[in-house]
């Protein structure tokens, strides 16, 4: 599904979002299992867990902190995220997050407006200190 394009706002500014997900490792492969809309005010616009019609083998990483009582209490398939998603997210709105495209494709979603922090900030090595560059 591609993003819509829609009127223009009244003042002219289109929403800015970041997003986030998380997977699981499924039977079938990675699935995504929680899905996260962030605005530029730091409020959350919407959240949900996504439910997993096949078995789960893993709960993403260690930095993930979702347990299988939080999905078994969820009814919300795929599809549903993603027309959500579709409602609050149009053609101009940029997205921001930490490889975007992995979270598109999960959600079967084409987007055009992205900043990926995974690309921005791929380049940016952090100084290193040696002997010689502290003398």
């Amino acid at each position: 599904v591609r993003t819509m394009a829609r009127r223009t706002l009244l003042d002219g500014i289109y929403p800015i979002y970041a997003l986030h997900c998380d997977y699981c490792l499924t039977t079938s492969g990675p699935a995504i299992m929680r899905v996260v809309v962030i605005s530029s005010d730091c409020e959350k616009i919407y959240e949900t867990f996504v439910r997993q019609d096949n078995l789960i083998m893993q709960f993403g990483t260690r930095f993930v902190r979702i347990s299988l009582s939080d999905l078994l209490l969820t009814w919300r398939q795929p599809s549903d995220v993603q027309h959500k998603l579709s409602e609050l997210i149009c053609d101009k709105t940029i997205l921001i997050g930490h490889v975007v495209q992995y979270a598109l494709l999960a959600l079967r979603m084409t987007h055009d407006t992205v900043v990926d922090t995974s690309v921005v900030f791929r380049s940016c090595q952090p100084a290193i200190a040696t002997r010689k560059s502290l003398r």
